[in-house]
């Protein structure tokens, strides 16, 4: 950048301009300032900065010093979204199938219950207790 008689190139355009910068692009455009104050010394410019060079290259590679806005955080929302493979009336069937389904484990378990209290009131199925344990089985504590 060159300065002539006090003025720097582009002022008028910037003052023109109706847009504020954000927080991180006002802190990215210190980045570059100090970096080409420093003769673009990138190594200096990350060590004295406390940032990656990782960071920095990747900010410096969307650094365009006539478009301010692209120091700018860019979306984080993804560009192209998945879309589905299956068709609505596929989605409507599969939750009329669980909601049957549903209906069919409930009938399943109440039919259980009424099948094993009617065991247990004709004594086909003795409640856990009621036989006593064989000798060997059972332990003997003194």
């Amino acid at each position: 950048m060159r300065i002539l008689k006090g003025i720097v190139p582009g002022v008028s355009r910037l003052a023109r301009l109706q847009f504020e910068l954000s927080k991180k692009a006002r802190q990215n455009l210190k980045w570059f300032s100090y970096y080409q104050a420093r003769g673009n010394n990138a190594c200096l410019t990350c060590r004295h900065l406390d940032i990656s060079p990782q960071t920095f290259y990747r900010w410096k590679r969307r650094y365009n010093p006539k478009y301010l806005a692209s120091l700018a955080d860019r979306s984080h929302h993804p560009k192209h979204l998945r879309q589905p493979t299956y068709s609505a009336e596929l989605v409507e069937a599969v939750l009329r199938l669980r909601e049957e389904g549903t209906l069919l484990y409930k009938l399943a378990a109440h039919l259980l219950y009424v099948i094993l209290d009617i065991l247990q009131t004709a004594c086909f199925f003795l409640p856990p207790g009621s036989l006593p344990a064989p000798e060997c089985v059972r332990a003997t504590f003194p």
